[in-house]
């Protein structure tokens, strides 16, 4: 199927290829087109306000943290800051993380917006980004961390972006005092960008991280600690192997600080901190089954279009983007960062779709970049993407929205399969839509780009 010239060049055409100001204004709307469906989406169903875990920020929110144990007591900086609307603007907790929610999701999709802007990926691909579970879901957590620690961290990877490698080594400081998982965030961008931060901006990002500990320990020190009594070291270790069993392979463990079920199958005497005994209670598949749908709904069909983007680039290698060294080194930290919390997350803790979701810098930044690479005679920009797109995108909308009614795994292993079938056949095009040209492609290079890069 050829289809009409026109609408295959239409349909596969990177946002790049706009005059700045235009690109702009689309980038604008877009953000907030994609924020007002998140919001919509997830408060339309549910409260944010009757989850667990948020008595502990709606405390320090209130001035009332004293006693908070960890590592809820550590994660200071979101609820301080609506702490500081409250004083400023005389409004409650919850209306203040309201405000703070909101503009952490504007700041978000804006910027996740304005980087697949800069690459040669087609328009279509943000539309994806926008209806992905990931932003509605940790909007419905608005009280939690999680989008005020993504906001930050999207505006870290502008800083890198940029190549403002100071301030990219100091914000280290805002992160840490934000969540205690930064220690991740750093170690992913000393591996990332380990070259143009030389050794100073090295010791600086690691001392900005030591020091927004330092003040963390401040604001906590009324805090008993974990409620195992355990130091943090050895607690956050042994949630490694316990969440482990759980989450990938159903072992429900029991203790008698954290519990599964009322009386153990099994049980032995152990003694470390407060805990006295561990036990086992039983084969639990729901825990597994929870890990795999949030692999396969949190981001959508994103995932299984990463796959088959990196399965094409190795059989057919396509010449890399114009970029500057700064928008390298973003793409690496993003790389990193979103593969290890997408493997690991499962690993962290008992709340994988949330975990799971902070993986978003590999599907909301570094696939439309891996998608821009492809060249312009890709399957992506191919003529059978005139009714490939809309078939793709439907789907992968239904999954992002069932993810929400609860519909059972079958149904979303059945729109998976239905879906690698069509990219399968999809990518076996290679004919370039009309108007793909060596003048296109240089429309959709990083506008800082440098000259015959």
């Amino acid at each position: 199927m050829s289809g009409d010239p026109a609408r295959a060049g239409w349909i596969s055409a990177p946002i790049g290829n706009l005059a700045p100001r235009f690109r702009g204004a689309v980038i604008a709307l877009a953000t907030l087109a994609g924020s007002g469906y998140a919001a919509w989406k997830e408060l339309h169903y549910r409260s944010p306000f009757y989850m667990a875990d948020i008595w502990s920020y709606l405390s320090i929110a209130r001035g009332n943290a004293a006693g908070l144990v960890q590592p809820f007591a550590s994660r200071q900086l979101g609820p301080l800051i609506v702490r500081g609307l409250d004083a400023l603007l005389h409004i409650d907790a919850h209306r203040g993380f309201e405000i703070e929610a909101t503009a952490s999701l504007l700041v978000l999709v804006g910027v996740l917006f304005a980087l697949a802007g800069r690459s040669r990926a087609p328009w279509w691909v943000l539309v994806a980004i926008a209806v992905a579970p990931m932003m509605p879901d940790t909007m419905l957590g608005m009280v939690l961390p999680d989008l005020f620690y993504a906001a930050l961290l999207a505006i870290f990877l502008i800083l890198l972006e940029r190549e403002l490698w100071v301030a990219a080594a100091l914000w280290m400081l805002p992160l840490m005092v934000a969540r205690e998982s930064t220690s991740l965030t750093l170690a992913c961008l000393l591996l990332a960008a380990w070259r143009p931060l030389r050794l100073r901006g090295c010791l600086l990002a690691i001392a900005s991280a030591a020091g927004g500990a330092g003040i963390v320990h401040y604001l906590s020190r009324s805090s008993p600690g974990n409620p195992q009594h355990l130091p943090e070291s050895v607690y956050i270790l042994l949630k490694v192997p316990w969440n482990t069993a759980q989450n990938l392979f159903g072992v429900e463990l029991w203790n008698n600080i954290n519990y599964g079920c009322g009386t153990p199958v099994w049980q032995h005497a152990f003694h470390l901190g407060s805990i006295h005994s561990v036990g086992f209670c039983g084969f639990n598949p729901a825990l597994p089954r929870i890990t795999l749908m949030a692999g396969l709904t949190e981001f959508g069909l994103l995932p299984l279009l990463a796959a088959f983007v990196l399965w094409r680039r190795r059989s057919r290698p396509a010449a890399p983007e114009a970029r500057t060294e700064g928008y390298a080194t973003m793409l690496r930290f993003a790389t990193i960062y979103g593969t290890a919390y997408f493997l690991l997350g499962p690993l962290l803790g008992t709340g994988v779709p949330r975990l799971m979701g902070y993986a978003w810098p590999l599907f909301f930044v570094v696939l439309p970049s891996w998608i821009g690479e492809s060249g312009q005679s890709s399957w992506v920009r191919s003529r059978r993407a005139i009714w490939a797109v809309p078939l793709f995108l439907a789907i992968h909308w239904a999954i992002s929205w069932v993810y929400w009614q609860e519909v059972y795994l079958p149904e979303i292993l059945l729109g998976w399969a239905v879906a690698a079938v069509l990219l399968t056949f999809w990518s076996r095009a290679e004919t370039p839509a009309p108007g793909d040209d060596a003048a296109s492609r240089s429309k959709a290079l990083p506008a800082d780009a440098p000259a015959g890069a």
